[in-house]
């Protein structure tokens, strides 16, 4: 039985909250566990900077999605406004709303999947965690794709995109041994440097 809208919207919620949660608790687990990842920027900094990177994430994912049809659909326009709550606590509406999701199409394409999920590929004690967030992802995605009641072929082929891009930036390629090559820690240190130094580009507001 296809699940009804209110019960996606509670997923959509739900995924939205998961991404969040796996982002900041990665970062303290590194803040908490990992001092020597700090030498250049303080572990506060790399928490938020966090937190900023799963904002950049679910945005970039929302406006692929939808922006696979060209058109906003009514069921589209719920999920922006519950986005846009989430990511920066503001309700909109009428034409705030519309010009707040106009602005997620033009952000999705500066937003670059590299920068987004380096973090969980390139710091060696959140690797065990790629896995995760390759479901928190692609079950974002699906609930945007199927909110109007089915999925359609541009739609599919975008949700094929996003699970090729989560491979392609999340797969290391294995040295000559065979194995995946781990960073040194002065290497995780450099990776929390430039994490830090790349902030995605986001609004602070949308109003």
């Amino acid at each position: 039985m296809a699940e009804s809208p209110p019960e996606l919207l509670n997923e959509f919620r739900a995924a939205m909250k998961a991404c969040e949660n796996l982002y900041v608790s990665s970062a303290r687990y590194c803040a908490d566990f990992h001092p020597e990842y700090f030498n250049t920027r303080s572990p506060a900094e790399f928490v938020q900077q966090m937190h900023d990177l799963h904002r950049a994430l679910l945005v970039k994912v929302f406006a692929a999605v939808v922006r696979a049809d060209w058109k906003w659909s009514q069921g589209e326009r719920v999920l922006a406004a519950e986005l846009l709550q989430h990511l920066w606590q503001q309700t909109l509406s009428g034409e705030e709303l519309q010009l707040a999701m106009q602005g997620m199409l033009e952000l999705e394409d500066k937003l670059r999947w590299v920068s987004m999920v380096r973090p969980l590929d390139e710091l060696p004690d959140l690797r065990d965690r790629v896995a995760e967030l390759e479901t928190v992802v692609l079950r974002f995605a699906n609930v945007v794709a199927k909110f109007d009641g089915e999925i359609h072929p541009h739609e599919s082929a975008t949700l094929r995109g996003i699970q090729e891009s989560l491979d392609r930036h999340l797969r290391r390629v294995p040295v000559n041994d065979g194995n995946p090559r781990a960073p040194s820690p002065a290497g995780a240190s450099q990776a929390v440097q430039e994490i830090s130094e790349a902030p995605p580009p986001l609004p602070s507001s949308h109003r």
